[in-house]
């Protein structure tokens, strides 16, 4: 009689969960990837939602709104945009004087660029943000928007 075996081998059994192990790393990398682009373009649908807002205070003759830099816990103020590197839009402060658009909020990882501008007579302006911390050096994801529009894309 003879005596049949029905089942799987070890050695089959091992090589079906190094093929499962192999794909779902790959899965696991173009996730992130997705995850991090879908935060990029949350954030450039922020800013090209300000660009409406930003015209009215250049129609206005108003400067878009920045922080001095003032470290926190003492007294900072609010002033124009003007370039320098110490001035920084501040999330949940007024756009510009007088408007109801704030600046927003960036996503989890984000911070703004340390310089904005704004000239309501020419009327140009930038700001921009990217993914890090404490401040955007080249090779992070951005994103900046001027007089022309919003774009994305590496310093």
């Amino acid at each position: 009689m003879k005596n049949k075996n029905f089942g799987f081998t070890l050695v089959e059994l091992l090589v079906v969960i190094a093929i499962i192990g192999i794909l779902s790393s790959v899965a696991i990398i173009n996730l992130q990837s997705a995850k991090d682009k879908a935060t990029q373009a949350n954030v450039q649908a922020a800013f090209s939602q300000l660009i409406p807002a930003v015209i009215v205070c250049h129609d206005d003759g108003l400067d878009l709104q920045a922080d001095d830099g003032v470290s926190a816990g003492t007294s900072s103020s609010i002033v124009p945009c003007g370039g320098a590197t110490t001035v920084t839009p501040l999330a949940g402060h007024a756009l510009c004087t007088g408007s109801s658009t704030d600046w927003p909020t960036l996503e989890t990882g984000w911070i703004y660029e340390a310089t904005c501008t704004s000239v309501y007579g020419t009327p140009t302006w930038t700001f921009d943000a990217c993914e890090g911390s404490g401040s955007c050096t080249s090779g992070e994801r951005n994103v900046s928007c001027d007089s022309t529009g919003c774009d994305t894309g590496f310093n």
